[in-house]
């Protein structure tokens, strides 16, 4: 089976308020396998767009094991991370080619790790806020939980 990982964070302001979505698709059905999401009271859109993948990966991997897994999302800086540079940074010992440290590191290992456990896996970037249905959802889970937290 095959199964599709969307992921979205967003953050009001920005630093601030910070939330973050996952959903989670499989090939045999229209509707979702699952759905979380979750907020920070002080983060960054990267840190929650890194959170959303992290958090994907991690319920992947708990209830599917190494299964065929393509990952979508809206970030570029997320997806080239977990494509390319992710595997420069960590030869590298976490540091970016000028020598400054990665930002968000403890995420970005913790993701890279959850990777490396699976044989396959795909990545699509595709336009945030054009209209793409899981993106979408993803996009409006993650701006709720920021509501939820502002409305305590």
């Amino acid at each position: 089976m095959n199964y599709d990982l969307y992921a979205d964070g967003a953050c009001q302001p920005n630093p601030g308020v910070g939330g973050w979505a996952f959903l989670i698709k499989s090939d045999a059905g229209e509707e979702p396998v699952a759905i979380e999401s979750g907020c920070d009271p002080e983060s960054t859109n990267n840190r929650m767009e890194l959170m959303g993948v992290f958090k994907g990966l991690e319920y992947f991997l708990r209830e599917f094991g190494d299964q065929p897994l393509k990952i979508v999302l809206d970030s570029f800086y997320v997806l080239e991370g977990m494509r390319l540079w992710s595997h420069n940074w960590r030869k590298y010992e976490w540091q970016k080619r000028n020598g400054d440290p990665v930002l968000n590191l403890d995420l970005w290992k913790q993701i890279r790790e959850h990777l490396d456990k699976l044989e396959t896996v795909e990545y699509q970037l595709v336009k945030g806020h054009s209209g793409h249905p899981e993106n979408t959802i993803c996009d409006k889970v993650a701006v709720q939980e920021i509501k939820k937290h502002n409305a305590n």
